[in-house]
C-alpha cells in the first residue's frame, strides 16, 4: 500500500459501490491527500456479518526501544503470515481502503509525487486497496512509552 493516497467520493457513491447500508455507513470526510496517522474510512465486516464503513487512524503504530513509534503502511507479502506484527491481521481482519487516487515518490530529496488513478467516467472513479486493520490504543511519543514502561515497572 502507498503512503499517500486520496479518498474524494461522497458517503453515498462508497455506500453503493461497496454495498455498505445507509445505517452503517457514518459520515465522512473526503481527503485530497491522506498520509500515515490520518483519519480515513475503511470497510469491514461487523460482527453480525454486514459490511460497515468505520474511521480509523491510517497506519499501523509500530512501537521502537528508544524511538518515537512510527506509522507502518506497508508489508511484504513474504512476511505477512511469518511476522507476528502482521498475522493476527491478516487472518482475522481484513478490509476495504476506499481511495480516488494514490501517490508514489519517486527520488529522494525532494521527492516528486506522481498520482495514480482509474480511467472512468468520471474523474478519479472509486476504487480500493485491500487492507487489514488492528485497534491500538497507547502512547503516540517516545515519552509517553518511556513513562509507560516506568509505570509498569514500579
Amino acid at each position: 500500500m502507498c503512503t499517500l493516497y486520496s479518498m474524494t467520493r461522497s458517503r453515498d457513491a462508497v455506500g453503493k459501490l461497496f454495498k455498505v447500508s445507509d445505517n452503517r455507513l457514518p459520515l465522512f470526510d473526503g481527503a485530497d491527500a491522506n498520509f500515515p496517522g490520518t483519519t480515513a474510512p475503511i470497510i469491514r465486516n461487523a460482527s453480525d456479518g454486514e459490511r460497515e464503513l468505520v474511521n480509523q487512524s491510517w497506519g499501523f503504530v509500530l512501537l521502537m526501544d528508544g524511538k518515537a513509534p512510527r506509522r507502518v503502511t506497508n508489508v511484504r507479502d513474504d512476511k505477512i503470515q511469518s511476522s507476528s506484527f502482521w498475522r493476527g491481521s491478516f487472518e482475522e481482519r481484513r478490509c476495504l481502503v476506499p481511495a480516488s487516487s494514490f501517490s508514489e515518490p519517486k527520488g529522494l530529496k525532494p521527492a516528486v509525487w506522481h498520482w495514480f488513478a482509474l480511467k472512468g467516467d468520471e474523474p478519479r472513479p472509486l476504487f480500493a486497496f485491500a487492507g487489514i486493520w488492528r485497534n491500538y490504543k497507547g502512547p503516540l511519543k517516545k515519552t509517553a512509552r518511556l513513562l509507560r514502561l516506568k509505570c509498569l515497572l514500579s
